[in-house]
């Protein structure tokens, strides 16, 4: 139930960040996963794109993170996305997320 999108926060810097990480890792991610993530950041669906783009990320072995694992898992519980019910795309994503940054630190 979206209950991020009341949450007081500048949202032109979150969907700013999203977008700096999807450039960093442009080469990598197949082109029809990157028009997707811009769908959801053209249309303020900043969870969806963030937990796209993220999943993307993840299953990428030469991908890179731009912003700091700290800022990362910031927006991903901003997004209540370490409670597997608001995951839409996969449940297991808190999971893989932060098994992604342990690894990547």
């Amino acid at each position: 139930m979206m209950t991020w999108a009341t949450k007081k926060c500048d949202w032109n810097l979150i969907s700013s960040d999203i977008e700096k990480e999807l450039e960093a890792n442009i080469d990598v991610i197949p082109a029809e996963r990157v028009a997707d993530v811009r769908h959801y950041l053209t249309h303020g669906e900043l969870s969806m794109a963030f937990e796209y783009l993220y999943l993307e990320i993840i299953e990428k072995s030469n991908s890179k993170m731009f912003l700091s694992p700290d800022r990362v898992k910031e927006l991903a519980t901003l997004f209540s996305l370490d409670d597997e019910v608001e995951c839409m795309i996969d449940h297991e994503f808190w999971k893989k997320l932060t098994s992604f940054i342990e690894l990547s630190r």
